[in-house]
């Protein structure tokens, strides 16, 4: 549970990711399949299993990392992105005002990226190009049914449903002939579209199939994977951190390659005159994505994509066998050199970030003369090519485990503030602020920034880990400041999004209590202790207000720890 008090101080754990590249020992292990091209392979099965079922669940706690692909950094570097496009692109002689452009999102997963891109578009409203009723609709998407249907009835999604911004598609990646939104029941195809196709690939291609081939000294090999697991029975969910990879390259067969679509053909042939020796990953699946979406929007689309991936031939082509990283679910470097050179044979424009480590930012666009596009190319260079999202991933983190014995409430301000008040870097830094704070006692003006600045964290909450009780959290720094009202409510909302719990009870009694609302206060501890009627805590409360009505409101209440 998050919001047990004795628990809030530990910080949300990211597993690490292990990279498997061939077997751990020479213990023998059962063995699931035994020389597979890597297209065919079972683990692809297991990932889509994997993202169905956890996708669909909300507050399950997600293992696979999701912090530099769902902040609202990131969240706010593509609205920028978008709104700038928007504006260009209605000011063309070629836009068709009567309807909107369409940003969708594939593999939106369980849809928090997508609603703080919306809080974002939504907050820059009056920046909405002129006489352009509805300039844009976007459209989360899954692969999966089940998490488009949560995400559809969501509440967080319910303003923007009302307002029309929003709708709602069941898209798979590996097969995009058309897209039918949920809500409005437009069918989107060729001749539907009348403005460009926006879509933003947000740690997607990583995850899709790929192919693998070798070149040896101008030989064609291609890669087989065997998949061994020491519990071959376990539930496909837990099954991927067990997986055991071993890798063989095998002369390929003038059939196979012919079996491959020209755009792939042709990169192998590119790859075989260019690696002298060297593996590469072949982005199958990712190619015709961008082939198809490309003829959906007849021919003019803008394809925003951020992942960890390389577009630096000599590194793409390494010597070692394909890396597959472990962590809850897997994903394998993004052949963003292949995406690069798909673009550029259809005429198109590569706007790629400049730095070469960690999750990389790239803008595609096909059909739409880069000269129109003047506020959108300075934007992409401002947000992708300077203070990179990957940048405040770094930041963040340095702050985090590199101030000693912790940072300084200024600190954790001033990184909360350029976080765009993203919750999982509240979640972080909570502790400074709350036994460190004192803003009781503050001036005017700074009790006023602060408590703009804790409400600002409250709006990008999307509550999908139940351990990250963001609610909670916030409600004890606003009763530490003796924001008794703010407390209360926030304490409600926590028991709304992560269940009801005993302590929360217990300290929205407090809070009553201080108010000198002692009714209330009573309710309050009553109903921690039909939680838990053990709980001592409220026992005292009740036994005291029972002797004692009355209560010292002045004094500063601190929250209890279980």
């Amino acid at each position: 549970m998050g919001n047990i008090l004795d628990c809030s101080t530990a910080e949300p754990v990211q597993p690490e990711p292990t990279i498997q590249d061939g077997p751990p020992d020479t213990t023998e292990v059962p063995m699931l399949e035994d020389k597979v091209p890597l297209m065919e392979s079972k683990i692809w099965t297991y990932l889509r299993d994997y993202y169905k079922r956890n996708n669909a669940v909300f507050n399950a706690n997600p293992e696979t990392p999701t912090f530099i692909s769902n902040s609202s950094y990131i969240a706010s570097s593509y609205a920028n992105v978008i709104i700038k496009f928007v504006n260009d692109w209605f000011k063309t002689p070629s836009c068709d005002k009567s309807k909107p452009i369409y940003i969708v999102e594939v593999g939106a997963g369980q849809g928090r990226l997508g609603f703080l891109i919306l809080k974002k578009l939504m907050s820059m409203k009056q920046y909405f190009p002129e006489g352009v009723k509805l300039p844009f609709v976007y459209v989360i998407t899954d692969f999966t049914s089940e998490s488009i249907l949560k995400m559809k009835s969501h509440k967080w999604y319910a303003d923007f449903v009302s307002q029309g911004v929003v709708d709602f598609a069941v898209v798979d990646c590996e097969d995009i002939p058309s897209i039918t939104l949920e809500v409005s029941n437009v069918h989107l195809t060729a001749e539907t579209i009348t403005n460009p196709l926006f879509v933003i690939a947000n740690y997607v291609l990583s995850s899709l199939r790929n192919d693998a081939i070798r070149v040896e000294n101008n030989a064609l090999q291609r890669g087989l994977l065997s998949v061994s697991s020491p519990q071959d029975n376990v539930d496909v969910l837990n099954i991927i951190p067990r997986l055991q990879f071993t890798w063989n390259f095998v002369d390929m067969p003038e059939t196979v390659y012919n079996d491959y679509d020209e755009d792939v053909k042709t990169l192998i042939q590119e790859y075989k005159t260019t690696i002298p020796n060297g593996t590469v990953l072949l982005p199958v699946v990712a190619l015709r994505m961008l082939r198809q979406l490309l003829a959906l929007s007849n021919n003019r689309l803008v394809f925003l994509s951020g992942d960890v991936g390389t577009r630096v031939l000599a590194k793409l082509s390494a010597s070692r066998n394909p890396y597959i990283t472990t962590h809850g679910s897997f994903s394998m470097p993004a052949n963003l050199h292949a995406l690069d050179c798909f673009v550029k044979a259809r005429g198109g424009t590569v706007f790629a970030s400049p730095y070469l480590e960690g999750f990389i930012n790239s803008v595609y666009v096909m059909g739409i003369n880069p000269a129109l596009l003047t506020t959108t190319r300075w934007m992409i260079h401002h947000e992708f090519s300077t203070f990179t999202p990957e940048s405040f991933n770094v930041t963040q983190k340095c702050l985090k485990e590199e101030s000693s014995p912790s940072p300084s409430v200024a600190a954790v301000i001033a990184v909360l503030r350029l976080a765009h008040f993203d919750t999982d870097v509240f979640m972080r830094f909570k502790q400074v602020l709350i036994e460190r704070g004192g803003y009781a006692g503050s001036a005017p003006s700074t009790r006023k920034d602060i408590l703009y600045d804790l409400d600002a964290v409250r709006t990008q909450y999307y509550p999908i880990k139940s351990t990250a009780d963001v609610c909670f959290e916030l409600a004890r720094i606003h009763m530490g400041i003796k924001e008794y009202d703010k407390a209360i409510s926030l304490f409600a909302d926590s028991n709304e999004n992560c269940a009801d719990h005993h302590v929360t009870w217990h300290n929205m009694g407090m809070c009553y209590e201080y108010k000198n609302d002692i009714e209330n206060a009573k309710r309050c501890y009553m109903k921690s202790l039909d939680i838990k009627p053990s709980y001592r805590e409220s026992k005292l409360k009740l036994s005291k207000l029972a002797t004692e009505m009355k209560s010292d409101s002045s004094a500063t209440p601190k929250p209890v720890s279980s």
